[in-house]
């Protein structure tokens, strides 16, 4: 049976979608936003591709763990208005030292972090700590850290090796105005650390680190734990540390800003 029906019997069941952003405030995702005077961060994982950094004694590599805490520590920052975050790799990428550093110039980063883990032959060695630029390493262990590091160099090609000669000149004729900054920062984030990591504080140390020379700003080198030690390897793979090294370092930078901010309005 066929029904016909009048335009008089429609319901009108129609309805407009309004995009009512007051309302539903509270359910709707927000976008990221960034201060117009956000400080602009550069983090850098130490490492990275054909470079895997130390190696655990149960195989964990370091460019790994220093990547998992960059990409934890950046989740951190971005959560905070204040800073911009721009990471030197965000995958198992291998990037010269002297390109590190000349990704925070070009986008005139207000600070450069370099995250790794340390090493070194005495299974026992472990512990949390911060160093600076210097001409002359800080004690011996500085002195092992510091070559450790560098030696990366080898795997560069000549025209990076050369790149990275230049700024070896360069840093002997002029004097870098960021050490006394770079070394107050690392005070901040050792004394953060100190609250939060279960590994002993090595404190703030000074060496030559080649990824450190060529930035033209404050800048610090981060040694989470001792991949070398078996306790410290197997705390490096757990995302609890990893996210407690990622704080450690925020809350300092944080601190940094809130003490410069002081001393401006004095």
């Amino acid at each position: 049976k066929v029904v016909s029906v009048t335009d008089d019997q429609i319901i009108d069941d129609s309805y407009a979608i309004v995009d009512d952003t007051e309302t539903f405030k509270d359910i709707i995702p927000k976008q990221h936003e960034i201060a117009k005077d956000a400080k602009i961060i550069v983090l850098d994982a130490g490492h990275g591709g054909k470079d895997p950094g130390a190696v655990g004694p149960n195989g964990t590599k370091e460019k790994d763990v220093n990547l998992a805490i960059v990409l934890q520590l950046e989740k951190v920052f971005k959560k905070d208005k204040n800073y911009k975050v721009i990471l030197t790799r965000n995958d198992d990428t291998f990037i010269p030292l002297v390109e590190r550093a000349n990704i925070a110039n070009k986008n005139k980063a207000d600070l450069f972090i370099s995250v790794h883990c340390n090493a070194n032959l005495n299974r026992n060695a472990s512990g949390f700590e911060v160093y600076f630029l210097s001409e002359n390493a800080s004690d011996t262990e500085a002195i092992s850290t510091e070559t450790l590091e560098n030696s990366v160099i080898a795997l560069e090609d000549k025209n990076e090796e050369k790149k990275t000669v230049l700024q070896n000149m360069l840093w002997s004729m002029v004097v870098n105005e960021y050490i006394n900054e770079s070394s107050e920062l690392s005070s901040f984030v050792i004394s953060e650390a100190s609250g939060r990591l279960k590994v002993p504080s090595r404190g703030i140390k000074q060496a030559n680190f080649y990824v450190l020379r060529g930035t033209q700003m404050p800048s610090i080198l981060v040694e989470t734990a001792y991949i070398s030690n078996y306790t410290e390897e197997s705390k490096l793979n757990t995302g609890s540390f990893q996210k407690s090294a990622a704080d450690s370092i925020y809350e300092g930078v944080k601190k940094y800003y809130a003490r410069k901010a002081k001393e401006v309005k004095k």
